[in-house]
């Protein structure tokens, strides 16, 4: 018994205070704070960067933004960049509506003369069946006044230059003058012609009966 006794003094004084117990349960309520605490201030921290890229990355853009307006200019402050922006785009807007309305017009402008080529085209084919119908007929005709020239009446109108073959010459007229006859020397009185045509037998000496 007593040796039972001793191992259980013995034991006692191994035993864990009341202290013991205090400071392990504070460190650990601390502990446990301070995992609550810490996701909150990283979130905080990541939130401002973020804030802060972000200012930077508009203030950038508004730089590029003025500099495209005018590079000459001075850097104005956003507000300046917004109302120049705005204008420009409604110059920019109007522009655009009235070159779509040029367009338009010289879009119908252009069929119109499309069209117009088409109807002169038509015409110019019409004319050349006509004139070609009428060199037809020409030729025809032609052929039928001028039978032994039917290929090229230019050889029938104009002047030739030389032939292969003998061309008939106009004869011209006598030298000597041809006196007219008078059919009728008795209905009127006039002087004997002495180149009368009528010469009589006997002046001749010649008889219409011989004897």
């Amino acid at each position: 018994h007593e040796e039972i006794i001793s191992l259980y003094s013995s034991m006692d004084q191994w035993k864990p205070s009341e202290d013991f117990f205090v400071d392990v349960s504070a460190n650990s309520s601390q502990r446990a704070e301070h995992d609550v605490k810490d996701p909150i201030a990283p979130r905080k921290v990541q939130k401002a960067d973020r804030e802060k890229l972000r200012r930077d990355r508009l203030n950038e853009q508004f730089l590029e933004l003025g500099k495209a307006l005018d590079p000459d200019r001075p850097k104005n402050d956003k507000a300046t960049i917004l109302a120049d922006t705005i204008q420009m785009l409604k110059d920019l807007t109007t522009r655009v509506n009235k070159l779509k309305a040029e367009y338009a017009s010289l879009s119908e402008e252009s069929s119109e003369l499309t069209q117009e080529k088409n109807e002169l085209r038509e015409e110019k084919a019409t004319l050349k069946s006509e004139i070609d119908n009428l060199n037809a007929q020409y030729q025809q005709r032609l052929g039928c006044v001028y039978p032994w020239a039917p290929v090229d009446p230019s050889v029938v109108m104009g002047p030739p230059l030389s032939y292969p073959y003998p061309m008939p010459v106009r004869i011209p007229p006598a030298p000597f003058p041809i006196h007219q006859v008078q059919p009728y020397p008795l209905f009127r009185n006039q002087t004997p012609n002495p180149c009368s045509a009528y010469i009589p037998y006997t002046s001749l000496g010649l008889h219409p009966y011989p004897h």
